[in-house]
Formats: structure tokens, C-alpha cells, sequence
């Protein structure tokens, strides 16, 4: 069933605008989760969650990308009214007459709220949260892109490390071993902080 609810364009703006604050090189990757009830909506992106009020006609949880959020926000603006009606679906999302289509938009989605990252996370502490979650839940959590783009960062390292300690007789492998003995130390000590 759609999820449907009214709410001001200015409050939708200002929600938009706080969760892409800081994303840097994830804005366009970042996804957000939305769980709208009948007087309020809130707006999960990792590490930043806001809420707005809303006159919650159909209530339900959906997930779209952040570039599609950004997109409504800035289309909500150009109507001539200080209220707007959105409508969910799956694969596409609706302000009156507009409408816009992705198969990343779904219905259904609400990620642990237990679980999450600093819009800023260290590179450590991402791989970390990697570490303790399997391939489902990083899914879940909306997090996929960040653990994927700090593995290929990790990697660049350990390569770059590598060539430059060759000469000392410290191999890839050593290297990768000591990295990924850190990536355990942070994976258990986030894992402390989310059961405290």
C-alpha cells in the first residue's frame, strides 16, 4: 500500500538539507529511510535522523536515495503551494502531478536504528561496523556503498604501503593481516558501544 502524507514544502526542504550535510563523496550515493506515521515523518540517512510534522494520510516506512530526496525537495519548491502532498509507491514517488520513477524506491524498509555510523565516519570505524554486520544487514542499514568504497580505500593503502616497504622485506600480506587485525579491534569495540 502507498505511503501518503502531507507536510510543508519548508519543512521538507530543511529535512532534505540536514541529512545532506557533510556527506561529502556519499551524497550522491547515500540512501534514506523514511517512517512516516500519521502526525510525523522522520528522515533516517547514515548518521543524521530529523523529523517533520505531517498530516499522515496512509502511514508505512520506505527507502529511496538520497539524489531522488534532493530532487523532490527542490521540485516541492517550485509549486505554488506552502503544502504538498507526497505519495510512495514502489518505483516512484509523487507530488501532484509529478512524478518520478527509480527501482530504488521501496516500500517496507526500516533499517535498526540502533545501528549506525557518523555521517563523517573514520575509515577504521567503518570497516569496523563491517566487520560485526554480515552482507544482509549492511545491506539493511543502508550501507553497502560506504563499507565498499572504504575496502577500496583500504586496499589503495595496502598496496601503496606495500611497494614502499618492499624494500624492508614487509610483504602485502603482512601488511593486510595487521590491517585487518585493526579492523577486528574496531568491529569489537563498536559492537560494545551498540550493546551499552
Amino acid at each position: 500500500m502507498p505511503i501518503e502524507f502531507k507536510t510543508r514544502v519548508a519543512d521538507m526542504k530543511n529535512a532534505t538539507k540536514q541529512l545532506l550535510v557533510n556527506r561529502g563523496q556519499f551524497k550522491d550515493t547515500d540512501i534514506a529511510d523514511l517512517l512516516v506515521s500519521e502526525c510525523v515523518a522522520t528522515f533516517r540517512a547514515v548518521g543524521t535522523t530529523t523529523e517533520i510534522p505531517v498530516h499522515g494520510t496512509s502511514p508505512g516506512t520506505a527507502r529511496l536515495p538520497l539524489p531522488v530526496l534532493k530532487m523532490i525537495a527542490s521540485t516541492a519548491g517550485t509549486f505554488k503551494s506552502k503544502e504538498i502532498t507526497l505519495v510512495i509507491e514502489d518505483g516512484a514517488i509523487k507530488i501532484g502531478s509529478f512524478k518520478h520513477r527509480n527501482p530504488e524506491i521501496r516500500l517496507g524498509s526500516l533499517p535498526d536504528q540502533r545501528i549506525d555510523l557518523p555521517v563523517d565516519a573514520s575509515l577504521l570505524d567503518t570497516l569496523g561496523i563491517g566487520a560485526i554486520l554480515g552482507e544482509a544487514t549492511i545491506e539493511e542499514q543502508g550501507l553497502t556503498n560506504r563499507i565498499l568504497e572504504a575496502w577500496e580505500k583500504a586496499n589503495r593503502a595496502i598496496t601503496s604501503a606495500a611497494g614502499t616497504l618492499a624494500d624492508l622485506g614487509v610483504s602485502e600480506q603482512q601488511i593486510r593481516e595487521l590491517v585487518e587485525q585493526q579492523v577486528e579491534a574496531s568491529g569489537k569495540r563498536l559492537q560494545k558501544a551498540f550493546k551499552g
